[in-house]
């Protein structure tokens, strides 16, 4: 699975990839393995040990667009914990041992203890679906993702971890952008104290296959109304969703696609599935509000009508 991130007020996406331990095969092992050994190799030993980590279900490296040069460059790493790490002192205890796997000794002074700050705050029904390290950045920033919110917990929260930005604006958007998702996500910084930057990431179920709805429509059609995002970029993101298939694609498939289906001697195809996953609108002090979107493919096997001989 992969996808992008689109910043709607200016032309410019950074690529993102999943990568789960169950599902790496031996050549991806070797290619970290690699990587490890190279000229980012704390960074790259930092992406291997989390996947080696029973601690950690996932990792999403996300690579930023502006980045030059021919060699991979480091991403950023956001990982999403086995088990469910909800709100209360325990759980904060918990963050404090993610936060030294996650970003080692790199994480920004006193990340930490706002990181406990920001999960031990979260109301029984809250959760951190992911904690995030910037790798690519110079500060190493670290990111706490975090759910299970409604919008009346989501003004309380921000008061009790005190947000220093404007929290009834955010109130009221997420009162307003409520009725287009599934549910409403916070991504929020952790250094010194909380940062200034706030996401309000308004979700899908999480999976691309629902991204069809008409609701996702109208979401779209409000962000072009309100001013977050153009008509092309809408019209863009509409006409992502679909699916891509070897007969509809011709020369663009990806040929380690055909190697993997013969493996199934034609009883399973490979299908990749396109959808929008979420957006996110991004609040910060002294600045306007913008939007980004993030929509990505998800590998689908297939079985097939005819078996291909």
């Amino acid at each position: 699975m992969g996808g992008f991130e689109a910043h709607l007020s200016r032309y410019h996406a950074d690529f993102a990839i999943r990568l789960e331990r169950s599902e790496l095969g031996a050549s991806a092992r070797e290619r970290l393995a690699a990587l490890a050994r190279g000229p980012d190799s704390g960074a790259w030993q930092r992406i291997v040990e989390l996947l080696d980590s029973d601690s950690v279900h996932d990792l999403w490296l996300e690579f930023d667009g502006d980045a030059g040069g021919s060699d991979l460059p480091v991403p950023s790493v956001f990982a999403g914990p086995s088990d469910s790490m909800g709100g209360g002192g325990a759980a904060a205890t918990e963050v404090a041992q993610w936060v030294r796997l996650i970003a080692g000794e790199g994480a920004p002074v006193g990340a930490t203890s706002t990181a406990e700050r920001l999960v031990g705050s979260l109301p029984p029904e809250g959760s951190v679906f992911q904690i995030g390290s910037m790798l690519a950045r110079p500060d190493r920033g670290l990111r706490l993702l975090v759910r299970g919110l409604e919008p009346p917990a989501i003004a309380a929260y921000l008061e009790q971890i005190q947000w220093p930005g404007d929290r009834d604006a955010v109130a009221e958007s997420a009162a307003s952008w409520h009725r287009f998702t599934s549910s409403l996500y916070l991504s929020l910084d952790a250094g010194p104290r909380v940062g200034p930057r706030l996401g309000l990431e308004l979700m899908f179920h999480d999976s691309v296959e629902v991204s069809a709805t008409a609701r996702c429509e109208r979401l779209l059609g409000a962000l072009e109304k309100r001013g977050l995002c153009s008509r092309p970029q809408r019209e863009a993101l509409l006409s992502w969703r679909g699916v891509s298939t070897r007969s509809n694609t011709g020369d663009r498939w990806p040929p380690g696609l055909d190697q993997g289906a013969s493996l199934f001697q034609g009883s399973l195809q490979p299908v990749l599935a396109r959808g929008l996953n979420h957006v996110k609108i991004v609040f910060e002090t002294d600045r306007p509000t913008e939007a980004k979107a993030y929509f990505g493919y998800q590998l689908l096997w297939l079985r097939s009508d005819r078996p291909e001989r």
